[in-house]
């Protein structure tokens, strides 16, 4: 009997734009969901556009866009048309879950909220990825994923000790929401398998990613502590950090978090002195010599490669990794040992790498990727086989610019 993947049998209407819905709707199709990508000519994805206007093939090179929409299908659609509309319905009457993160009145004004595609397919499960929630004095904000971090307040944690805050510098909400939206998805089925009922998820992406800072969160709420920026040092855990190594603009992170593991560290740098030294004897006192601590370790991984030092210390327990620069990940002996990085051939730029889930299931098979769709690829396929349009509907539709 052949093996499924896990959401093999479900079907995915995925509105998803640019980056957050789109993440999850890859997640989706990763473990086999059939996830069906809704554009518009009139108003492309952002990141199918490489510069403001792009024709023809042009609209296929994007790298990030073949990472965030591999087993994936394409449709095009004007959804300012009433027929377009009318087709969407169609497709969703036969599809499980409807993903969207548009601002809130998008999906409304063309008829394509819950209240209207819940009358269509009863045990719908659609989840709308807002920046803010469909409610609140926020709730119309519109914003891009670095907004979001810093109205979560994860940004004011990044930076050097005693400096202003960097922040991330990089759309870390949109995948965080993305994340979140996958698990409620499953839930969400789980649920509808046992009671036959769909749901509606409102999730903000603000919220989600507020709830990656828990422990400064409550350190406000109880103790009004505001956090600020530790550069790589730690709260609770010493040493903690990232230490220079042999090489040339090389570095290994290193973090200590029981006694156990501190003795370990000793006896990796081979330094017993370290161990009775009374300025580190225990963890209260390596977060105050902090800087003494910081020192003589980087005088020892000085004298290794980082992945030296990384080996030794892993070796007696300590949590311990070089840090690689972009080049040295695709050559990283763990990462390929694990699969991280996958081969695809894309029909327009040829073979590309694409990454892989970090989880992987103990049952079933293994996932094949395959590339993601060109513009519309899927058109034919989706009105007629899935909806049923002969081909000369199919060729009208086209000319009317509703499939467009």
């Amino acid at each position: 009997m052949m093996k499924k993947f896990p959401l093999q049998g479900c079907r995915v209407v995925d509105f998803g734009w640019v980056w957050a819905g789109t993440v999850l709707g890859h997640i989706l199709a990763d473990y086999g969901a059939e996830t069906i990508k809704v554009e518009s000519r009139r108003r492309l994805d952002g990141l199918r556009l490489g510069r403001v206007f792009e024709l023809g093939t042009a609209l296929e090179v994007n790298p990030t866009f073949h990472n965030l929409n591999r087993n994936k299908l394409s449709i095009t659609v004007d959804m300012q048309q009433p027929k377009g509309v009318e087709l969407l319905k169609e497709l969703i009457a036969r599809s499980d879950i409807v993903v969207e993160n548009f601002t809130p009145d998008v999906m409304k004004k063309r008829g394509l909220d819950y209240d209207s595609l819940v009358k269509v397919k009863p045990d719908l499960i659609m989840i709308s990825m807002r920046a803010a929630g469909n409610y609140g004095s926020l709730a119309h904000i519109v914003t891009y994923a670095p907004v979001i971090s810093a109205l979560s307040g994860i940004d004011s944690m990044v930076g050097y000790t005693d400096e202003r805050p960097l922040g991330f510098k990089h759309a870390y909400a949109d995948p965080t929401a993305s994340l979140f939206g996958a698990f409620a998805a499953l839930a969400a089925l789980r649920y509808r398998k046992r009671t036959g009922k769909g749901q509606y998820i409102d999730l903000s992406q603000w919220e989600a990613t507020t709830g990656l800072i828990g422990e400064a969160v409550m350190d406000y709420a109880m103790n009004r502590r505001v956090y600020r920026p530790l550069g790589n040092r730690h709260p609770a855990m010493a040493p903690h950090g990232n230490y220079p190594c042999k090489e040339n603009d090389t570095w290994v992170a290193i973090a200590v978090k029981t006694e156990e593991e501190w003795s370990g560290l000793c006896r990796a740098m081979e330094a017993p002195d370290l161990a009775t030294d009374g300025r580190f004897t225990d963890r209260y006192k390596r977060l105050k010599n902090i800087m003494a601590l910081d020192k003589s370790i980087s005088e020892w991984t000085s004298k290794h490669t980082d992945y030296e030092a990384a080996h030794i210390l892993q070796k007696h327990g300590v949590a311990a990794t070089p840090l690689l620069t972009t080049d040295r990940i695709f050559a990283d002996p763990h990462f390929n040992k694990r699969q991280t990085f996958v081969q695809v051939d894309h029909p327009v730029t040829g073979a590309e790498v694409i990454y892989d889930l970090p989880w992987r299931f103990s049952k079933g098979p293994r996932k094949k990727f395959r590339h993601a769709p060109l513009l519309g690829e899927h058109n034919d396929y989706v009105f007629g086989k899935i909806l049923g349009l002969s081909q000369e509907e199919i060729s009208n539709l086209a000319k009317e610019e509703v499939i467009y």
